[in-house]
């Protein structure tokens, strides 16, 4: 099987696991592929990643769930940077 058939393969697949979500599910696919540059594929991604994204309280902890948002704490001429505890999957 070719590579070409595969991929088409999986996103069939993945089409038809979309279609039989929930409807929760289905509106933050789409609501996600109202900006620019996110299609079906990468909107299922960031959901299948993410999970229910309501269960974030800010875009700053969305962010820091996934290692985007680096620490710093200082005092004085003292500053101190705390990588992120674990690295960002690549979406």
């Amino acid at each position: 099987m070719a590579v070409a058939e595969q991929i088409l393969k999986l996103e069939k697949a993945i089409n038809e696991a979309v279609a039989q979500s929930s409807p929760e599910i289905g509106s933050v696919i789409e609501a996600l592929q109202a900006l620019r540059g996110v299609a079906q594929m990468t909107a299922t991604t960031i959901v299948c990643e993410l999970g229910s994204l309501s269960r974030f309280e800010s875009p700053r902890q969305l962010m820091g769930y996934r290692g985007l948002v680096s620490r710093e704490h200082s005092s004085g001429n003292r500053i101190q940077g705390a990588r992120s505890p674990r690295p960002a999957t690549p979406i």
